[in-house]
């Protein structure tokens, strides 16, 4: 694969090179002489098969907790995050170590992969927020408790620069993997003013599924407001804006 660096842009197929933009600029492909046909019957095939599926499968689970979460992560993604989120389900499918080559699945892999996955890859939340919290699972009440003991804005948080208010978004979801089913959860603080008066412990109880079989992952995310004429208006910026999975409980 090549990167075009001159000023000619083509778009299309030339002869066996196709020509197409992304968001890391022109790339230019050979034409593959594989027909379909041959592609999804030629036991030559079989292995490139199996990982198309896994690829497939990885990338609409990467679908479901994006729809998940929206609410929870929304404003606190990375361009990247549908590509880098199917990338992280795929080695949870790669940890399978039941089931055949190309038939490995969520089921039997390793969701504990998705541990400290940022939504945000500019924007970790050990790197925004030293605040400690905690996220403890009750699967036979079905609740997820979150907790934030008392803190200082200005110490502990690293904020944008022109923002004067913040919000915490705590959220958690069973995932049913085969069902495309979820039950979904969210909690938000207030809108809290930076500066040296500490804030309020924030705990939230999140209502799930009781004794629920599901695994259960759970977010958190810091979005940053500018009050305006006493109306808070987000601040939108990859640097600081901040959202991840924060705990995996699989029962």
């Amino acid at each position: 694969m090549a990167k075009q660096s001159g000023p000619l842009s083509i778009r299309g197929t030339i002869g066996n090179l196709t020509h197409r933009r992304t968001q890391d600029g022109d790339i230019v492909q050979r034409k593959t002489s594989i027909d379909r046909e041959r592609f999804m019957n030629d036991p030559v095939f079989e292995g490139s098969r199996g990982g198309m599926n896994e690829f497939t499968l990885a990338g609409r689970a990467a679908g479901l907790l994006g729809k998940v979460f929206r609410e929870g992560i929304a404003k606190c993604c990375d361009n990247r995050i549908q590509s880098r989120l199917t990338q992280k389900l795929q080695k949870v499918i790669s940890a399978d170590s039941v089931s055949k080559n190309g038939e490995r699945n969520l089921l039997m892999g390793d969701i504990l992969l998705l541990n400290n996955f940022w939504w945000n890859k500019d924007a970790q939340i050990s790197n925004i927020m030293g605040a400690p919290y905690r996220v403890t699972v009750d699967r036979t009440t079905g609740e997820v408790k979150f907790s934030i003991p008392s803190f200082v804005p200005d110490e502990l948080l690293k904020s944008h620069p022109t923002a004067t208010h913040f919000q915490i978004i705590a959220s958690s979801a069973e995932v049913d993997w085969i069902d495309n089913g979820r039950r979904a959860a969210v909690a938000k603080t207030d809108f809290t003013l930076m500066g040296e008066i500490p804030t309020k412990d924030f705990t939230a109880v999140l209502p799930l599924t009781k004794n629920s079989t599901l695994p259960i992952v759970s977010c958190l995310a810091i979005r940053w407001y500018q009050s305006i004429a006493g109306e808070m208006v987000g601040l939108y910026d990859k640097k600081y804006n901040t959202a991840g999975v924060v705990d995996v409980n699989v029962g």
